[in-house]
């Protein structure tokens, strides 16, 4: 009988024993799955982030999405969603197709078109351009086209020699004002135009930058333009008519990568920094491919600024391009251009005319 109790017991013992033994294992099993995934979780958070962009299109007419105010930015509603850039995020070397120039510029530099309506000075006014470049645009080119896109470069304050406004107010287009000077921009945004704008000047390479625009006082909306070699002073354009200053080409835009040489001629000259970007990195933010009119008025960086485009990328129907301070010449751009399929329509005081033919031909 006692022989019998101490196998029970011994029975007992090792089945209590065998299951304390196979509790604590499952109990360290368990808990090195939860330090396991702990850790998993961890080093996912400490990875970096990958971004998400939305796809670009690279093909098609008026290729352009949506866009809203988001505190006062402009924010693509289509395609994926995108992290946003920092705005401390420096451009300076960034490729044009870089994603992130791309998503900095869409975020942090593209101002969407206004929902007031118009505050011109010249209201009344139906063309607004100096030498009738959209009244001659509108009746040899485009005929009364409705909702086109347009480019304008040089933009001033959106309304004083504007080549765009009339298609914008009276044909319903939409389109892009470029402007480098941070005062004819703060005027451009009062005007409530119906068209994206950004505060920067057109980079003359294919990366992003900072550049130098040289700027001196005393010709009234054109103050920020830099007088030229030929006019003695800076004084000496005081009193001159934003027409004068204008259109006798007393004064320019200049915008260099490097530092420039200011000549003997020109005296209290001062300079400010603003971001260059290049033109089609502007266009990847807005998806547009195709636009039906650019109006390109940058004083002598009108070459250098086209030479920085993936011409197989984007279209262009109707091109009025400065030439009269073009450094390159009318015959080197007329030979650039049409090597790349476009036809020149002729030279109309001061601009270079081109279109793309098939775009052209719609028209008819």
């Amino acid at each position: 009988m006692a022989r019998r109790r101490r196998y029970v017991f011994s029975t007992v013992l090792f089945c209590s024993s065998f299951f304390c033994f196979a509790y604590f294992q499952l109990r360290i099993i368990e808990r090195a799955t939860y330090n396991k995934q702990n850790m998993d979780k961890t080093a996912q958070d400490l990875a970096p982030k990958v971004k998400t962009y939305p796809p670009y299109n690279t093909s098609g007419i008026h290729q352009v999405t949506d866009i809203v105010a988001v505190s006062t930015r402009a924010r693509i509603t289509s395609g994926a969603t995108v992290n946003c850039s920092s705005p401390n995020y420096k451009i300076e070397g960034s490729f044009q197709e870089d994603p992130q120039l791309v998503d900095y510029i869409r975020h942090h530099m593209l101002r969407p078109p206004s929902p007031h309506g118009y505050n011109l000075e010249n209201p009344g006014k139906i063309h607004f351009s100096q030498e009738d470049q959209s009244e001659y645009a509108d009746k040899t080119y485009f005929r009364g086209m409705k909702d086109g896109f347009f480019i304008e470069a040089g933009a001033v304050d959106g309304e004083y020699l504007s080549n765009t406004l009339y298609f914008e107010r009276e044909l319903g287009w939409r389109g892009l004002l470029i402007e480098p000077f941070p005062n004819s921009y703060s005027s451009l945004l009062k005007k409530n135009r119906k068209a994206y704008s950004i505060n920067a000047a057109l980079s003359s390479t294919t990366a992003a930058s900072e550049v130098s625009l040289l700027i001196n006082g005393g010709i009234g909306e054109l103050s920020q333009m830099m007088q030229r070699e030929s006019t003695p002073t800076a004084e000496a354009a005081k009193g001159k008519s934003k027409e004068d200053a204008k259109s006798n080409g007393n004064s320019r835009l200049f915008y260099s990568i490097m530092s420039y040489l200011v000549p003997e001629s020109v005296v209290h000259v001062e300079t400010i920094k603003v971001k260059a970007v290049p033109l089609y990195s502007i266009l990847l933010a807005l998806n547009v491919t195709v636009v039906d009119f650019l109006s390109l008025d940058i004083e002598s960086f009108e070459v250098k600024v086209l030479q920085t485009l993936p011409w197989d990328k984007v279209k262009f129907r109707l091109m009025c391009i400065e030439v009269n301070h073009i450094p390159e010449g009318l015959e080197y751009l007329k030979k650039f251009l049409t090597a790349k399929g476009y036809k020149f329509l002729g030279v109309k005081q001061v601009d270079a005319w081109f279109g793309w033919p098939k775009l052209l031909n719609d028209l008819r």
